[in-house]
């Protein structure tokens, strides 16, 4: 048992509890535990912050990243500028889709790309890849406080102005990555023919994971199996009790349990006289559940991925609401109370 898991950290690059977690998700065989990298490596560092930066009358910057930690890369970068009230109601703690979406609101507004372009220039410089690793260790530990001290130092040689920075950091395995953003690799391999046929090469002995999974069925908002097609998307609940199974339903769902899969394939059986559906949620990961025509299954689009996040901003957006009904009915009464008191004193 301490050998294997000792192979699978020196093959994998990863510490003895993702190793351990590696071969427990294989059911102790090495072969398929090495093949585990993408499922139980955390390596991939999303930063989500905001400081005060003073340009072209716009006060804040607001930051997207993503780094491969153990390599230092980044490969993945949103910027917006935006005002002090408005960078106020960004909330960095959503998921990385949500928050850069909100940034591509902003963006859209005002072209600053040429600021964008020096800024990152200037970023990748100080933050080397030897500074990303040392974010990514403190994160694995969970010193925020830290992290931050460290950006902020490196943060204070390219900018002149003090800062006020805040930020939200996410450690991601590479298949949360790419339920995130399917074509995140996609992209960046067209830019290196090498290794794209390599990473062809690696997809192939890859083994795919087969999830038993079941339908969110809605009565009024669901669409019928015999509606359904390829390619559509499905909410789904992984249902799948082997150990593999409740990891990635954890990976995976959001806080309802509930995930998105593609279809893949449907057919139709006779002789039971239900659909078998074959769902994709990424890479070599497919979930399989077989239902009756007439069941209603929720068909969702790309809107309705964020839904936690969306939720939780509309819960912020009432809350602060509240407070300004709140703040000007106590303005109401004082003012009153003033009137009085003059009217008959």
């Amino acid at each position: 048992m301490e050998d294997k898991v000792q192979v699978i950290q020196e093959t994998l690059d990863v510490d003895k509890e993702s190793a351990q977690k590696a071969l427990r998700l294989a059911e102790d065989d090495l072969k398929e535990a090495l093949q585990m990298g993408d499922y139980i490596d955390n390596k991939y560092l999303i930063v989500h912050f905001k400081f005060e930066y003073k340009e072209y009358s716009k006060d804040y910057l607001i930051l997207s990243l993503i780094w491969e930690a153990k390599s230092g890369d980044l490969i993945k970068s949103d910027i917006a500028l935006s005002d002090k009230k408005e960078a106020k109601d960004i909330d960095l703690d959503v998921s990385n889709k949500a928050f850069v979406n909100a940034l591509e609101v902003i963006s859209s507004r005002e072209d600053h790309k040429h600021i964008y372009y020096n800024f990152i220039k200037k970023f990748k410089e100080k933050f080397n890849p030897t500074i990303v690793f040392n974010i990514y260790k403190l994160a694995k530990e969970d010193k925020i406080g830290k992290i931050k001290v460290l950006i902020e130092e490196h943060l204070h040689n390219i900018l002149e102005n003090p800062l006020d920075l805040e930020l939200a950091i996410k450690l991601m395995t590479k298949v949360q990555l790419e339920a995130l953003y399917p074509d995140i690799f996609k992209e960046l391999e067209e830019d290196n023919e090498t290794d794209d046929n390599q990473n062809n090469s690696d997809n192939k002995l890859k083994m795919d994971i087969n999830l038993n999974v079941s339908p969110v069925i809605s009565p009024l908002k669901g669409v019928k199996a015999t509606k359904l097609e390829l390619g559509d998307k499905l909410l789904v609940k992984i249902s799948d009790s082997r150990e593999i199974g409740r990891y990635l339903g954890k990976l995976l769902s959001n806080s309802k349990g509930e995930t998105v899969g593609i279809i893949d394939k449907i057919d139709y059986n006779s002789n039971l006289k239900r659909y078998s559906i074959v769902v994709k949620f990424g890479p070599n990961i497919y979930g399989s559940m077989i239902i009756e025509p007439e069941v209603k299954i929720i068909n969702v689009n790309e809107e309705n991925l964020n839904m936690d996040d969306k939720e939780k901003n509309m819960k912020n957006f009432r809350t602060k609401k509240n407070y300004i009904y709140f703040g000007l009915f106590t303005l109401i009464i004082i003012l009153l109370g003033v009137i009085i008191m003059m009217y008959y004193y």
